[in-house]
């Protein structure tokens, strides 16, 4: 996902925001709350918003990643969440 270039174009620790796209809120905030206890991040937001018809909910989440691993370990887990269509 990251790519070599990351390191390169960011200083870490560093503030990032994940844009997570499904179907079900309650599945989806879960799988946020689940993936952030797992990995120990106890600081972060969340914001929610449906689509226009309803359809999707796209999940803002707003966190401090230590590292590019660590970036990359959160966005593959939260890609994995159940309900999940896509991680921006």
């Amino acid at each position: 996902m990251l790519g070599t270039k990351i390191p390169e174009l960011m200083d870490f620790p560093a503030q990032v925001s994940f844009k997570v796209v499904g179907k079900i809120e309650e599945q989806i905030r879960a799988g946020i709350d689940k993936v952030m206890a797992d990995n120990q991040v106890t600081d972060f937001t969340v914001e929610s918003r449906q689509s226009s018809k309803g359809n999707y909910v796209s999940c803002s989440v707003t966190l401090n990643v230590k590292d590019p691993a660590h970036m990359e370990k959160l966005y593959t887990e939260l890609s994995q969440v159940e309900s999940v269509l896509m991680v921006i």
